[in-house]
């Protein structure tokens, strides 16, 4: 088992989200938008290609069999419910900095870019292409990466160090070293092919669901893989965000020394820095317990594509409903208490209804990995990334206000 190639998900994923900020923050000042997109969708497109064949995983092997639409459906509606208190946190984190460094520069309106690709004058198209790139094409390849690779790979990896502790726990005082790879019976479902394993992980579920000691929804120290990888998720997504563009320039007039003056508010569209990485954080979190009740990394990428769609469509109404008001205001810290109890009603929803049904997914095969010095390795350099990154998007952000 020690000579099974480690699976790349975890380093490659930080890799690609650092090498695509560097591009992104090269080109925030360009007009080229469309190219900025195009950029996007090949790298991760590349690499997701990349650690497919280095897993030998298909598409459906990744993102498993057709889920559930009502489930779908409710993990789109929990990310409605907590859009407008991402917002509102995003906002927080500006006024925070902005009192510390000062403000950050407006960024460009979409109308006024001169974008192109190729030659070819797309500047009456921009804003239907930035649609398709930001809701639809960029989410679905960052969902198979985050949701239907490196989300189940953490949670491989949770449940063979929970297998460890309870086998060590049980096991009399003199006993074998043992091994960091689960035991023969999963590894024989694995090698069946993708028919019996679907099978299998059937039969697991059904075991799981009848079991309360071993069921995965009761698992603390999944829970804590599911907080985990939502983290990850929202530093890769404001990693990988399109910076400098806005659709439109948010006013609100305040009063300030008995005269209306214009108030900028932070867009959540598109932000960067360190305020998309708070934002980014709460879609991650919900995408993450959305993929992991329902089972299937379609709801991480219908999470992703509603926060960017009402980011475009809703922003707005949201700005016009709020302008004015404080941001400890009642009407704000009500409308954010009210999005978290939706947010977290429509994930139990999630929950009980696919508990109920016990429908095979990706995520819940134990599969042949690495022993534990390359899980450590690879773990460490992807938060090494992770954390240089960060530093380096704290100093660019600081330095632009």
């Amino acid at each position: 088992m020690k000579n099974q190639p480690a699976n790349p998900i975890l380093w490659i994923t930080a890799l690609t989200a650092a090498l695509l900020y560097s591009v992104q923050t090269a080109l925030a000042d360009s007009d080229l938008l469309t190219v900025r997109y195009v950029i996007n969708i090949l790298i991760l497109g590349g690499v997701l290609l990349i650690v497919m064949r280095r897993t030998r995983r298909g598409w459906r092997a990744i993102n498993g069999p057709a889920p559930d639409p009502i489930s779908l459906i409710l993990a789109g509606g929990a990310m409605l419910c907590l859009w407008a208190a991402a917002w509102w946190i995003m906002s927080v984190a500006d006024r925070g900095l902005t009192e510390v460094s000062g403000p950050h520069p407006t960024p460009r309106l979409l109308s006024e870019l001169s974008d192109s690709l190729l030659g070819i004058d797309l500047q009456s198209t921009v804003y239907e292409l930035q649609i398709v790139a930001a809701v639809v094409l960029v989410p679905l390849i960052q969902a198979a990466l985050l949701w239907g690779l490196l989300f189940p790979e953490l949670l491989r990896r949770a449940r063979i160090s929970d297998k460890k502790l309870g086998a060590a726990s049980s096991a009399p005082t003199v006993s074998a070293p043992m091994d960091d790879t689960p035991s023969p019976t999963l590894l024989e479902r694995g090698s069946r092919g993708e028919a019996d394993l679907a099978s299998s992980i059937t039969e697991e579920l059904g075991a799981a669901s009848s079991a309360p000691t071993d069921s995965p929804l009761d698992s603390r120290g999944e829970a804590r893989v599911v907080w985990l990888a939502g983290l990850i998720a929202g530093i890769v997504l404001a990693l990988t965000a399109v910076q400098n563009v806005t659709v439109g320039y948010p006013l609100a007039l305040a009063p300030i020394e008995f005269r209306f003056v214009p108030i900028l508010s932070v867009s959540p569209e598109l932000p960067w820095g360190l305020v998309a990485l708070v934002g980014y954080s709460v879609v991650g979190v919900i995408a993450a317990w959305a993929v992991y009740f329902s089972r299937s990394p379609w709801a991480g990428f219908v999470v992703q594509a509603t926060f960017a769609y009402t980011s475009f469509a809703l922003r707005d109404n949201l700005t016009r409903e709020f302008a004015g008001k404080d941001l400890l205001d009642v009407a704000w810290l009500t409308l954010v208490i009210l999005g978290m109890l939706g947010a977290v009603i429509l994930l139990q929803a999630i929950r009980f209804r696919t508990g109920a049904s016990a429908q095979p997914s990706p995520l819940y095969a134990v599969e042949k990995g690495q022993g534990g010095e390359a899980q450590r390795l690879d773990q460490a350099i992807m938060w090494l990334v992770l954390l240089a990154a960060v530093v380096i998007m704290a100093v660019v952000d600081f330095s632009a206000r």
